[in-house]
């Protein structure tokens, strides 16, 4: 949202005439000995404008023409002046700068940004003294001032306010799932579990077939005999006696060594597998795999189908017709060159006819007509520059057509002590498409020192 202030106050000093106010100009001089002032009265505006978080405001100038191109730097002005009373001699300092702008073409808007200054001013309404604009360099621009009255683009402050922020949007549709990430890497092996209890005995197996018989031990030693018995007295050979007893048995000899061991079985069938052990406990679970890249988002679906058109609202009603303005009008305001008695200059030009030592011949200033009309009335003041000048003058403007006068005329004598103006005779004064004119200045008064001469042409 943005709105435009108007100045209250404009003008231009100038170090070569520094005792003349310039505060009636149509156009403000940057540059060369010539500095500008613009001020403009914030009270009227809303409590709070401008200091919301995100406003901006800008200083908006229209680019007359180009004396010599360059920069303007803007600065804050630090003393009280006004438009009307305002010279050199008098002039505020130049406080501090805010920018610059650069300005290489005329007949084009330029722009800065002063936020600080504007909330400053709005805090603190006594330190609103205004802008001050000098050239840097060799830069001469002109400016349009609020008294222009040919392209009348006076100096604004933009206010460009923040607007609140807008209703989240809808959330759009869901995209396509993207595709399944690679797998994570396995996590570790976890804790080996309990042991499981031992299995039943199996059966005994069948007995071995019996290993072989050792070989004998040795025969044991003869027991020692036993005594003889007392020989008997030779009897009788007698019969045969009886055969004594058989002695007592010899001790048994040794034990022979064992034999060798038979053999050993075939081994017996494998008994029945025990019971299953109970399950050890579960390892802990290993680290969660890194996630897989985001699948592409989807294509977005189709736009619906678009909502039938809302009913025309009603007709408003015609405003009144406004009153019918004059076909034409032409409008000049020029600095005499104060050399010559006599000189040309276009109906829509502003600026020194000294620029160039133009303006002086009809060939130098003229204005090719778009259309056909008649002028019927030509309106001319003159005001001496600097005010209150001494001598002034009759001072006679006649238009002329095609190189030739024309009975069309105004007449003005300046007294040097302010503006009048001068009245219309002669006319009207029909001009076809094509056809040049121009305003031609003469009399006492623009020799007698320089003066500012503005005009107004009227054509229906």
């Amino acid at each position: 949202m943005a709105q435009t202030v108007s100045p209250s106050d404009d003008a231009h000093v100038n170090s070569a005439f520094p005792a003349v106010n310039f505060g009636n100009s149509p156009f403000l001089e940057v540059g060369g000995t010539s500095q500008a002032f613009i001020k403009f009265d914030l009270s009227s505006l809303p409590a709070g404008s401008g200091l919301a978080s995100g406003s901006k405001i800008n200083l908006v100038l229209w680019v007359n023409r180009i004396g010599t191109a360059g920069s303007i730097q803007v600065s804050n002005a630090t003393g009280a002046w006004t438009e009307s009373t305002v010279v050199f001699n008098s002039a505020p300092s130049v406080g501090t700068s805010i920018g610059t702008v650069p300005v290489a073409t005329g007949g084009q808007f330029v722009s800065i940004d002063v936020t600080a200054s504007f909330q400053n001013w709005i805090a603190t309404p006594a330190n609103n003294q205004g802008f001050a604009l000098t050239g840097i360099g060799s830069a001469d621009i002109f400016l349009d001032s609020k008294e222009s009255v040919t392209t009348s683009h006076q100096p604004t402050l933009q206010l460009i306010e923040a607007g609140p922020i807008g209703p989240t949007g809808a959330v759009g549709a869901t995209g396509a799932t993207g595709a399944t990430g690679a797998t994570g890497s396995t996590g570790a092996t976890g804790a080996t579990g309990a042991t499981g209890s031992t299995g039943a005995t199996g059966a005994v197996g069948a007995t071995g077939a019996t290993g072989a018989t050792g070989s004998t031990g040795a025969t044991g030693a003869v027991g020692a005999t036993g005594a003889v018995g007392a020989t008997g007295s030779t009897g009788a050979t007698g019969a045969v006696g009886a055969t004594g007893a058989t002695g007592a048995v010899g001790a048994t000899g040794a034990v022979g060594a064992t034999g060798a061991v038979g053999a050993t079985g075939a081994v017996g069938a494998t008994g029945a597998t025990g019971a299953t052990g109970a399950i050890g406990l579960t390892g802990a679970t290993g680290a969660t795999g890194a996630v897989g890249l985001t699948g592409a988002t989807g294509a977005t679906g189709a736009a619906g189908p678009a909502g039938p058109t809302g009913s025309l609202g009603l007709t408003g009603a015609t405003g009144a017709t406004g009153a019918t303005g004059p076909a034409l009008v032409l409008a000049a305001s020029v600095v005499n060159p104060a050399t010559v008695s006599s000189f040309y200059f276009s109906p829509t030009a502003s600026g020194d006819a000294t620029v160039g030592g133009n303006w002086v011949l009809y060939n130098q200033a003229f204005l090719t007509m778009p259309s056909a009309c008649a002028f019927d009335s030509l309106y001319f003041n003159a005001s001496a520059v600097p005010s209150g000048l001494g001598g002034g003058g009759a001072i006679t403007v006649t238009l002329w057509k095609n190189g030739a006068a024309t009975a069309l005329s105004s007449a003005d004598t300046d007294t040097g002590v302010g503006a009048s103006v001068g009245i219309t005779t002669g006319g009207p004064v029909a001009v076809s498409a094509g056809d040049t004119i121009s305003l031609n200045a003469t009399g006492a008064g623009i020799f007698n020192g320089q003066r500012i001469l503005s005009t107004s042409l009227h054509c229906q």
